[in-house]
């Protein structure tokens, strides 16, 4: 999707070109086998800001785009192994938790491209992977970023929308310097 709105790749680098995948492997919260590892992905994409200065910095929006997995995977506790069985499902959907959010930073992007909006800052649009296992992917982002860390002023992370339609819409900030 990333692609189809033009967003530039910005995961790892192959053959000196990027693609839209940043892979990891990390260690499953609750592992069918044990000391298992997987492998996941952010998928990353850029819009690059027209400020000759202000283009350097970068602008996170993210999300998050794995569910809970499969019956005894990430949090057993959620739904029992025969509540999956009777419902003859064994994945865990998560619609208003990843793929609202995600279906929104699509849009966001889409709106970005399509009505040629032109920013300062550069966008990073991230779909982190494994944020069920421990952030997992956030974490290997924060320590394999594709930009310096020093470059990026502002995180927004976009989670569960729609979740508590009745209750107002909540924003939780952090001074950069709080957390560093």
């Amino acid at each position: 999707e990333f692609k189809k709105i033009g967003l530039k790749p910005a995961g790892d680098s192959h053959r000196g070109r990027r693609s839209y995948f940043q892979e990891f492997s990390f260690n499953p919260m609750h592992p069918v086998v044990p000391w298992q590892v997987l492998t996941s992905r952010n998928v990353i994409g850029w819009f690059e800001g027209q400020d000759a200065v202000l283009k350097n910095e970068i602008v996170v929006l993210g999300a998050h785009y794995d569910g809970q997995g499969r019956s005894g995977q990430a949090d057993p506790a959620r739904f029992g192994i025969e509540q999956a069985k009777a419902a003859n499902d064994e994945i865990w959907n998560s619609a208003d938790d990843n793929a609202a959010s995600v279906a929104a930073i699509l849009e966001i992007a889409r709106a970005f491209k399509l009505g040629k909006i032109v920013t300062k800052r550069s966008i990073l649009f991230i779909a982190f992977g494994a944020e069920e296992h421990g952030m997992s992917g956030s974490i290997h982002y924060v320590t394999h970023p594709v930009f310096p860390l020093s470059n990026h002023v502002a995180m927004i992370n976009l989670e569960k929308l729609g979740h508590l339609p009745d209750k107002p819409f909540n924003i939780n900030a952090r001074d950069r310097k709080s957390v560093v």
